[in-house]
Protein backbone atom coordinates (compact mmCIF):
# COMPACT_ATOMS: atom_id res chain seq x y z
CA UNK A 1 0.00 0.00 0.00
CA UNK A 2 1.49 3.46 -0.89
CA UNK A 3 0.31 6.57 0.95
CA UNK A 4 0.91 10.24 0.50
CA UNK A 5 -0.24 13.81 2.05
CA UNK A 6 1.80 16.50 0.36
CA UNK A 7 1.39 18.49 -2.88
CA UNK A 8 4.37 19.47 -4.30
CA UNK A 9 5.39 23.18 -4.80
CA UNK A 10 5.84 24.86 -7.97
CA UNK A 11 9.14 26.39 -9.12
CA UNK A 12 11.56 23.65 -9.49
CA UNK A 13 14.42 23.33 -12.25
CA UNK A 14 15.79 20.01 -11.64
CA UNK A 15 14.39 16.48 -11.94
CA UNK A 16 14.34 12.84 -10.54
CA UNK A 17 15.45 9.77 -12.27
CA UNK A 18 13.67 6.62 -10.53
CA UNK A 19 14.88 3.86 -11.52
CA UNK A 20 12.78 0.72 -11.46
CA UNK A 21 12.78 -2.79 -11.89
CA UNK A 22 13.20 -6.20 -9.82
CA UNK A 23 15.60 -7.03 -6.90
CA UNK A 24 19.45 -7.86 -9.23
CA UNK A 25 17.93 -6.00 -12.41
CA UNK A 26 21.44 -4.28 -11.65
CA UNK A 27 20.02 -0.43 -10.82
CA UNK A 28 22.45 0.37 -8.41
CA UNK A 29 25.65 -0.76 -10.42
CA UNK A 30 24.01 1.36 -13.71
CA UNK A 31 23.38 4.26 -10.90
CA UNK A 32 26.57 4.61 -9.46
CA UNK A 33 27.94 4.13 -13.13
CA UNK A 34 26.56 7.22 -14.22
CA UNK A 35 27.07 9.29 -11.26
CA UNK A 36 30.82 8.62 -11.49
CA UNK A 37 30.25 10.04 -14.99
CA UNK A 38 29.21 13.14 -13.72
CA UNK A 39 31.27 13.52 -10.65
CA UNK A 40 32.75 17.13 -10.83
CA UNK A 41 30.28 18.35 -13.76
CA UNK A 42 27.11 20.74 -13.80
CA UNK A 43 24.57 20.03 -13.13
CA UNK A 44 25.09 18.16 -9.99
CA UNK A 45 23.81 14.47 -10.49
CA UNK A 46 23.67 12.38 -7.29
CA UNK A 47 22.00 9.52 -5.44
CA UNK A 48 19.05 10.62 -4.24
CA UNK A 49 18.68 8.80 -0.19
CA UNK A 50 15.63 7.60 0.19
CA UNK A 51 14.35 6.41 3.71
CA UNK A 52 14.02 2.37 4.53
CA UNK A 53 14.05 0.54 7.68
CA UNK A 54 16.12 -2.39 6.05
CA UNK A 55 19.93 -3.03 7.43
CA UNK A 56 22.74 -1.45 5.82
CA UNK A 57 24.26 -3.55 3.16
CA UNK A 58 28.53 -3.39 3.91
CA UNK A 59 29.53 -1.67 0.92
CA UNK A 60 26.58 1.38 1.64
CA UNK A 61 26.74 4.69 3.32
CA UNK A 62 24.35 6.22 5.51
CA UNK A 63 22.64 9.39 3.89
CA UNK A 64 24.35 8.51 0.37
CA UNK A 65 21.86 5.52 -0.33
CA UNK A 66 19.51 5.52 2.08
CA UNK A 67 19.10 7.26 5.29
CA UNK A 68 18.61 3.70 7.24
CA UNK A 69 16.04 4.59 10.36
CA UNK A 70 14.24 2.33 13.04
CA UNK A 71 10.79 1.42 12.34
CA UNK A 72 10.10 3.85 15.02
CA UNK A 73 11.96 6.70 13.13
CA UNK A 74 10.25 5.99 10.33
CA UNK A 75 6.37 5.80 11.51
CA UNK A 76 7.36 8.92 13.31
CA UNK A 77 7.94 10.85 10.10
CA UNK A 78 4.74 9.50 8.63
CA UNK A 79 3.21 10.97 11.24
CA UNK A 80 5.15 14.58 11.12
CA UNK A 81 4.38 14.56 6.99
CA UNK A 82 8.18 14.55 6.50
CA UNK A 83 7.76 11.71 3.63
CA UNK A 84 6.26 12.47 0.31
CA UNK A 85 5.23 8.97 -0.18
CA UNK A 86 6.25 5.43 1.28
CA UNK A 87 5.47 2.17 1.17
CA UNK A 88 5.46 -1.24 3.63
CA UNK A 89 6.89 -4.14 0.96
CA UNK A 90 7.25 -7.73 1.60
CA UNK A 91 4.79 -8.18 4.48
CA UNK A 92 7.17 -7.06 7.14
CA UNK A 93 8.12 -4.53 9.47
CA UNK A 94 10.13 -3.38 6.30
CA UNK A 95 9.73 0.02 5.14
CA UNK A 96 10.83 2.65 1.97
CA UNK A 97 10.04 6.64 1.46
CA UNK A 98 11.03 9.84 -0.09
CA UNK A 99 11.69 12.41 2.41
CA UNK A 100 10.45 15.30 1.14
CA UNK A 101 12.24 17.62 2.20
CA UNK A 102 15.44 15.96 0.80
CA UNK A 103 13.60 15.87 -2.74
CA UNK A 104 12.34 19.52 -2.42
CA UNK A 105 15.92 21.03 -2.06
CA UNK A 106 17.34 19.18 -4.72
CA UNK A 107 14.92 19.87 -7.50
CA UNK A 108 15.03 23.92 -6.44
CA UNK A 109 18.76 23.21 -6.62
CA UNK A 110 18.71 22.00 -10.45
CA UNK A 111 19.79 18.97 -9.46
CA UNK A 112 19.51 15.27 -11.13
CA UNK A 113 18.97 12.96 -8.51
CA UNK A 114 18.59 9.33 -9.23
CA UNK A 115 16.68 6.48 -6.91
CA UNK A 116 16.05 3.01 -6.95
CA UNK A 117 12.54 3.14 -5.83
CA UNK A 118 10.20 0.54 -5.17
CA UNK A 119 7.50 0.62 -8.57
CA UNK A 120 4.77 1.88 -6.78
CA UNK A 121 6.26 4.71 -5.17
CA UNK A 122 7.84 5.52 -8.59
CA UNK A 123 4.09 5.41 -9.84
CA UNK A 124 2.80 7.68 -6.66
CA UNK A 125 5.64 10.24 -7.08
CA UNK A 126 5.57 10.72 -10.93
CA UNK A 127 1.60 11.34 -10.68
CA UNK A 128 2.63 14.29 -8.19
CA UNK A 129 5.75 15.49 -9.71
CA UNK A 130 4.71 14.30 -13.76
CA UNK A 131 7.14 17.29 -14.91
CA UNK A 132 10.32 16.42 -12.40
CA UNK A 133 10.53 12.97 -12.81
CA UNK A 134 11.31 10.13 -15.32
CA UNK A 135 10.72 6.76 -14.80
CA UNK A 136 13.28 4.21 -16.45
CA UNK A 137 13.15 0.16 -15.61
CA UNK A 138 15.46 -1.73 -15.74
CA UNK A 139 14.59 -5.01 -17.36
CA UNK A 140 16.94 -8.42 -16.57
CA UNK A 141 17.42 -10.89 -19.22
CA UNK A 142 15.67 -13.65 -17.30
CA UNK A 143 14.67 -14.48 -14.30
CA UNK A 144 17.29 -17.16 -13.62
CA UNK A 145 19.79 -14.11 -14.47
CA UNK A 146 17.79 -12.43 -11.24
CA UNK A 147 18.38 -15.42 -9.30
CA UNK A 148 22.23 -15.46 -9.85
CA UNK A 149 22.71 -11.85 -9.70
CA UNK A 150 21.30 -12.04 -5.98
CA UNK A 151 23.15 -14.92 -5.26
CA UNK A 152 26.41 -13.33 -6.59
CA UNK A 153 25.97 -10.47 -4.34
CA UNK A 154 25.08 -12.33 -1.08
CA UNK A 155 22.67 -9.98 0.53
CA UNK A 156 19.74 -12.13 0.23
CA UNK A 157 19.45 -15.88 1.54
CA UNK A 158 17.31 -18.21 -0.51
CA UNK A 159 14.17 -17.31 1.29
CA UNK A 160 14.36 -13.74 0.48
CA UNK A 161 15.21 -14.15 -2.85
CA UNK A 162 12.23 -16.45 -3.41
CA UNK A 163 9.99 -14.08 -1.76
CA UNK A 164 11.82 -11.37 -3.79
CA UNK A 165 10.65 -13.18 -6.84
CA UNK A 166 6.70 -13.33 -6.06
CA UNK A 167 7.05 -9.42 -6.85
CA UNK A 168 8.32 -9.87 -10.39
CA UNK A 169 5.70 -10.31 -12.53
CA UNK A 170 3.69 -7.33 -11.03
CA UNK A 171 7.11 -5.08 -11.31
CA UNK A 172 7.61 -6.45 -15.00
CA UNK A 173 4.19 -5.18 -15.80
CA UNK A 174 4.80 -1.65 -14.49
CA UNK A 175 7.27 -1.29 -17.58
CA UNK A 176 5.41 -0.21 -20.27
CA UNK A 177 4.23 2.55 -18.05
CA UNK A 178 7.77 3.83 -17.24
CA UNK A 179 9.20 6.73 -20.18
CA UNK A 180 12.59 4.46 -20.96
CA UNK A 181 13.04 0.74 -20.40
CA UNK A 182 16.43 -0.59 -20.60
CA UNK A 183 17.49 -4.47 -21.17
CA UNK A 184 20.29 -4.61 -18.52
CA UNK A 185 22.03 -7.93 -20.46
CA UNK A 186 25.23 -6.62 -21.43
CA UNK A 187 26.45 -4.08 -18.85
CA UNK A 188 28.29 -1.62 -20.53
CA UNK A 189 25.59 -1.13 -23.12
CA UNK A 190 23.00 -0.39 -20.94
CA UNK A 191 24.86 1.93 -18.96
CA UNK A 192 25.62 3.74 -22.16
CA UNK A 193 21.89 3.59 -22.61
CA UNK A 194 21.14 5.03 -19.10
CA UNK A 195 23.63 7.77 -20.10
CA UNK A 196 22.28 8.83 -22.78
CA UNK A 197 18.67 9.33 -21.58
CA UNK A 198 19.79 11.45 -18.75
CA UNK A 199 22.40 13.42 -21.19
CA UNK A 200 18.95 14.17 -22.96
CA UNK A 201 17.26 14.90 -20.19
CA UNK A 202 19.61 17.61 -19.26
CA UNK A 203 19.51 19.15 -22.94
CA UNK A 204 15.71 19.28 -23.09
CA UNK A 205 15.42 20.85 -19.75
CA UNK A 206 17.99 23.21 -20.32
CA UNK A 207 17.97 24.22 -23.23
CA UNK A 208 17.86 28.15 -23.32
CA UNK A 209 20.76 28.20 -20.68
CA UNK A 210 22.95 25.90 -23.07
CA UNK A 211 21.84 28.11 -26.11
CA UNK A 212 22.87 31.03 -24.09
CA UNK A 213 26.05 29.88 -23.35
CA UNK A 214 27.20 29.08 -26.67
CA UNK A 215 28.10 31.76 -29.31
CA UNK A 216 25.07 30.88 -31.37
CA UNK A 217 22.58 32.03 -29.19
CA UNK A 218 24.78 35.79 -29.50
CA UNK A 219 24.96 36.84 -32.92
CA UNK A 220 23.42 39.05 -35.56
CA UNK A 221 23.79 39.57 -39.30
CA UNK A 222 24.45 42.85 -40.71
CA UNK A 223 24.22 44.26 -44.16
CA UNK A 224 26.53 47.16 -45.58
CA UNK A 225 27.16 48.61 -48.71
CA UNK A 226 30.26 50.30 -49.38
CA UNK A 227 31.16 52.44 -52.28
CA UNK A 228 33.28 50.83 -55.08
CA UNK A 229 34.96 52.15 -58.55
CA UNK A 230 34.59 51.34 -61.81
CA UNK A 231 37.27 48.25 -61.24
CA UNK A 232 34.94 46.91 -57.96
CA UNK A 233 37.89 47.91 -55.77
CA UNK A 234 36.43 49.75 -52.46
CA UNK A 235 37.01 53.15 -52.01
CA UNK A 236 37.62 55.25 -48.71
CA UNK A 237 38.63 52.52 -47.16
CA UNK A 238 39.39 53.70 -43.91
CA UNK A 239 35.27 53.75 -43.64
CA UNK A 240 33.94 50.09 -45.53
CA UNK A 241 30.66 51.06 -43.28
CA UNK A 242 29.35 53.89 -45.37
CA UNK A 243 25.43 52.32 -44.78
CA UNK A 244 24.98 49.88 -43.07
CA UNK A 245 21.66 47.95 -41.30
CA UNK A 246 20.71 44.84 -39.20
CA UNK A 247 19.46 42.00 -41.23
CA UNK A 248 16.17 40.50 -39.78
CA UNK A 249 15.32 37.01 -40.43
CA UNK A 250 13.59 36.31 -43.79
CA UNK A 251 14.12 39.65 -45.64
CA UNK A 252 16.90 38.83 -48.30
CA UNK A 253 19.57 40.61 -47.86
CA UNK A 254 20.39 42.50 -51.58
CA UNK A 255 16.53 44.01 -50.67
CA UNK A 256 18.25 45.73 -47.74
CA UNK A 257 21.34 46.62 -49.48
CA UNK A 258 19.67 48.34 -52.64
CA UNK A 259 17.35 50.22 -49.46
CA UNK A 260 20.74 51.66 -48.04
CA UNK A 261 21.86 52.33 -51.31
CA UNK A 262 19.44 54.84 -52.22
CA UNK A 263 19.55 56.49 -48.88
CA UNK A 264 23.67 56.51 -48.65
CA UNK A 265 23.87 57.13 -52.59
CA UNK A 266 21.12 58.47 -54.90
CA UNK A 267 17.13 57.87 -54.69
CA UNK A 268 16.95 57.16 -58.36
CA UNK A 269 19.24 54.02 -58.00
CA UNK A 270 20.40 52.27 -61.04
CA UNK A 271 20.71 48.48 -59.53
CA UNK A 272 22.82 47.65 -62.32
CA UNK A 273 25.52 49.39 -60.81
CA UNK A 274 25.14 47.35 -57.61
CA UNK A 275 28.05 44.68 -56.79
CA UNK A 276 27.26 41.73 -55.66
CA UNK A 277 28.85 37.91 -55.55
CA UNK A 278 28.48 35.34 -58.34
CA UNK A 279 24.76 34.42 -58.33
CA UNK A 280 23.93 30.90 -59.10
CA UNK A 281 21.45 30.20 -62.56
CA UNK A 282 18.11 29.79 -61.52
CA UNK A 283 18.62 30.81 -57.90
CA UNK A 284 17.18 34.38 -56.59
CA UNK A 285 19.22 34.82 -53.86
CA UNK A 286 21.70 37.19 -54.85
CA UNK A 287 24.77 36.75 -52.07
CA UNK A 288 26.66 39.83 -51.40
CA UNK A 289 30.38 40.18 -52.57
CA UNK A 290 31.94 39.93 -49.58
CA UNK A 291 30.66 37.54 -46.59
CA UNK A 292 32.89 38.35 -42.88
CA UNK A 293 32.62 38.21 -39.84
CA UNK A 294 33.87 39.77 -36.46
CA UNK A 295 33.92 38.07 -33.17
CA UNK A 296 33.17 40.47 -29.94
CA UNK A 297 33.48 39.42 -26.19
CA UNK A 298 29.72 39.09 -26.04
CA UNK A 299 28.62 37.20 -29.36
CA UNK A 300 29.46 37.62 -33.44
CA UNK A 301 29.10 40.01 -35.75
CA UNK A 302 28.03 38.40 -39.56
CA UNK A 303 28.48 40.97 -42.55
CA UNK A 304 26.66 40.64 -45.79
CA UNK A 305 28.86 43.78 -47.74
CA UNK A 306 27.52 44.49 -51.34
CA UNK A 307 29.27 47.66 -53.30
CA UNK A 308 27.67 50.03 -55.48
CA UNK A 309 29.77 52.19 -58.12
CA UNK A 310 29.67 55.86 -57.34
CA UNK A 311 30.24 56.20 -61.37
CA UNK A 312 29.01 54.29 -64.12
CA UNK A 313 31.32 52.04 -66.03
CA UNK A 314 33.12 54.01 -69.12
CA UNK A 315 31.83 51.55 -72.16
CA UNK A 316 34.62 51.39 -74.61
CA UNK A 317 34.34 54.01 -77.68
CA UNK A 318 32.74 51.90 -80.75
CA UNK A 319 35.10 50.55 -83.43
CA UNK A 320 35.69 53.53 -86.16
CA UNK A 321 35.25 52.46 -90.25
CA UNK A 322 38.47 51.62 -91.61
CA UNK A 323 39.32 52.89 -95.37
CA UNK A 324 40.68 49.61 -97.01
CA UNK A 325 39.90 51.28 -100.49
CA UNK A 326 43.90 53.05 -100.59
CA UNK A 327 45.14 49.55 -99.80
CA UNK A 328 46.99 47.87 -102.53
Amino acid sequence: MTHSAYSPRPQRTGFLVAMVGPAGAGKNQLMNDVINRYQGQMPVVRQFPTATTRPIREYEQDGREHHFVSVERFKHMIAHNELIEYQQVHGTERYYGMPRETLELGLEAGEVLIADIEYLGALRVKELYPDHVITVFIMPPSVSALIERMRIRNTEDETEISKRLLRVPAEVNFASQCDYLIINDAFDYAARLLNGVIAGEINRRNKQSILASTMLGKFEYIVRVVAVGSDNQVLNTSDLTTASAPLNYGTPPFEVAVALARSAFEANLDVSRMVTGDRKPDDEYIPPMQLTYERLDKGERIYFTYGYRTTPVEQPSPAQPVDVSSRG
